[in-house]
């Protein structure tokens, strides 16, 4: 797989959400499309997509990702790469749906489940927050991360 399989896949993808021809669900009032139960795989040695019209912010992209490693909820650990982000933010400090200490917490659970069982279903970080504030500005988008060993990859 290369770079431009990668933006194929997320192209095919795309036609066959909008095949579908009328708005979905609203979530905040929005119309949105959506592919419930989708698994799309990807070569992670090219994760980005390339194509100009999505207009990706790579330098966003970027200090999100190092953001979201690093474990840090703060709005100063990513305003700097994006200033609208503190919009996101309840208290003018931390970003509560923010992955990354959700992420950073459960990955030593994640590298001894896989070393014990390769095969395992269960290798699976929840970023979900239970009983999250109804007035949150900022709840997460993802709920979920499942990890699996397969083909030894």
């Amino acid at each position: 797989m290369n770079i431009s399989s990668a933006n194929n896949i997320w192209l095919s993808e795309l036609r066959g959400i909008f095949d579908i021809g009328t708005c979905e669900s609203r979530p905040r009032g929005l119309d949105i499309y959506e592919a419930i139960g989708t698994n799309l795989w990807l070569d992670m040695n090219y994760p980005i997509l390339t194509i100009n019209e999505r207009r990706l912010n790579y330098k966003f992209m970027a200090g999100e990702a190092f953001w979201i490693l690093s474990g840090d909820n703060s709005v100063d650990g990513i305003t700097r790469y994006c200033k609208k982000m503190v919009d996101y933010s309840d208290d003018g400090v931390t970003l509560f749906g923010a992955y990354g200490p959700r992420i950073f917490s459960q990955m030593p659970y994640i590298l001894v489940k896989l070393r014990q069982d390769m095969h395992s279903r269960q290798a699976v970080i929840n970023i979900w927050r239970e009983n999250p504030p109804l007035d949150t500005k900022d709840p997460p988008c993802n709920t979920q991360l499942q990890f699996f060993i397969r083909d030894d990859r």
